[in-house]
């Protein structure tokens, strides 16, 4: 398995918060969210290969957007402290970006064109 924990082996907070999506819903159209921010907040735990939530979506399956969102999400949760580790170094987190995003994340190419925008490189 990857760097990521799967559903089965999440903490019990973790595990409270896959069912809260369809909650937030109606509180953030309340508060006149656009839908499509909404879809992004939705589905930003889903994973290309099925193995993500609240909906199992894979592949093609998920929005373009919320694949990115999910590679600054991931990025930014690498790189911040955490009460339970240490940040890790930009370089380190590309690395396990890098190793996931065959199978989780959005490819290998959408992780290729964030690592060159946060390493300040071209993007082709």
């Amino acid at each position: 398995m990857g760097y990521f924990p799967s559903p089965v082996r999440s903490i019990p907070r973790e595990q409270d918060c896959q069912g809260t999506p369809h909650r937030w819903r109606a509180d953030l159209r309340a508060a006149q969210i656009a839908p499509p921010c909404i879809a992004l907040i939705r589905h930003h735990h889903e994973r290309m290969d099925g193995s993500g939530y609240p909906d199992g979506l894979h592949g093609e399956q998920i929005p373009l957007t919320v694949r990115a969102l999910q590679i600054v999400d991931i990025c930014d949760a690498l790189t911040s402290d955490r009460s339970y580790r240490r940040n890790l170094s930009l370089p380190h987190a590309l690395i396990i970006l890098y190793e996931e995003a065959r199978s989780r994340l959005a490819g290998w190419r959408l992780v290729s064109q964030f690592a060159s925008l946060v390493s300040g490189r071209r993007v082709r």
